[in-house]
Order: C-alpha cells, then structure tokens, then sequence
C-alpha cells in the first residue's frame, strides 16, 4: 500500500508480433512503482538510468501515458491515451 499523498501504480502492456513456427512472438513489459503526483502529473521510474520510466497526465477523462522505451521487449510500449471503462 502507498504512503499518504502517493499513488502505486503497476501494469502491463504486450506486443503480439508474427506466428514463427507455428506460435505466435509475444513480448511483454511491465511498470511498477510507487510516486507522488504533482497537480494532473505522476512519474514512475526504476533507480536505473536504464530502467522504465512511465510519465502519465490526466486530462479530463482522458489518461495520457509516455515511456522512454526502456519497459520491455521490443516494441512494448505503454505510449497511448486511456480512457477508463464503465
């Protein structure tokens, strides 16, 4: 569980590429993280330089995701604008 004023964030994103000998090529990445947010601003981030960095910004209904392509195999990206489902 997050510390007052935080936000845990975690979640997955998958890339469903050609069938290779009969299977499908799946590459998957992931985020996890613990971070506060800063007005409609959150950033979540590995200690690493390296490592995954998610930005998100809430506009309206709308949740704006950016990563720096550090998150997974290739071409996983969390890179999109979600809405959320009823």
């Amino acid at each position: 569980m997050a510390p007052k004023g935080m936000l845990e964030i975690g979640g997955e994103a998958y890339w469903y590429g050609a069938i290779v000998d009969g299977e499908q090529v799946i590459h998957n990445g992931e985020v996890d993280g613990i971070a506060a947010p800063m007005g409609n601003k959150l950033t979540v981030r590995g200690d690493d330089p390296y490592s995954c960095a998610v930005k998100f910004e809430l506009i309206g209904p709308y949740l704006a995701v950016t990563d720096n392509n550090q998150c997974g195999g290739i071409n996983v990206r969390f890179n999109d604008v979600y809405r959320r489902k009823r």
